[in-house]
């Protein structure tokens, strides 16, 4: 579920450029709210951050339905979330999304540009997985894992997830375990630890 960052529609940002040069001329003015410390699109705010030099004001909420509110109602200029949470919103006309932070544009808001068209390298999403115990049988790994694909590749799961915007990638086993551990190296590296 790729991250996005969007604004207000009536919001004088119309780009990710717009909102960086603001940023820059008045820092750590403009108010950026997330799901929480350390949710992906707080990671997603550092991110750009890190790389344009710009200061953000972030402002955590418990929940992407209260950081909606905060930016609907004006307290918030900013807000990083997925394309899931946001694509009804963005379809409507009632928010502006400035940037979907995937390698390709969304199949869900395609005329949304991404980060890296704009000229920003970020490429920031929620993964949503599935564990068990270590040292599980690996019998018992390989009849989960089957069934799991089989639900996942299902028609009505794939119905279920184009009617949320959602459009899952599997990565299994190993694999999964290599992504989850680039995400904590680039995750530690930002944070500075």
């Amino acid at each position: 579920d790729p991250g996005v960052i969007w604004v207000r529609a009536d919001s004088p940002y119309k780009t990710v450029q717009d909102l960086i040069d603001a940023a820059k001329k008045a820092p750590s003015t403009i108010r950026a709210a997330t799901t929480g410390i350390l949710s992906d699109d707080h990671l997603a705010i550092l991110g750009i951050s890190a790389e344009t030099g710009t200061k953000f004001v972030v402002v955590h909420s418990r929940s992407t339905a209260e950081a909606k509110t905060q930016v609907l109602g004006g307290h918030v200029q900013v807000l990083g979330a997925n394309v899931s949470e946001v694509a009804e919103e963005v379809r409507s006309g009632q928010l502006r999304l400035l940037g979907v932070m995937a390698p390709e544009r969304s199949r869900f808001l395609p005329d949304a540009p991404t980060f890296k068209e704009q000229g920003f390298n970020q490429v920031w999403s929620v993964s949503r997985g599935i564990a068990a115990p270590a040292g599980l049988p690996k019998n018992v790994q390989d009849t989960l894992t089957a069934a799991l694909e089989k639900t996942l590749n299902s028609a009505e799961h794939q119905q279920k997830a184009k009617a949320l915007s959602l459009e899952p990638r599997v990565i299994k086993g190993a694999d999964y375990a290599k992504f989850l551990k680039d995400n904590e190296v680039s995750t530690k590296a930002l944070m500075g630890w």
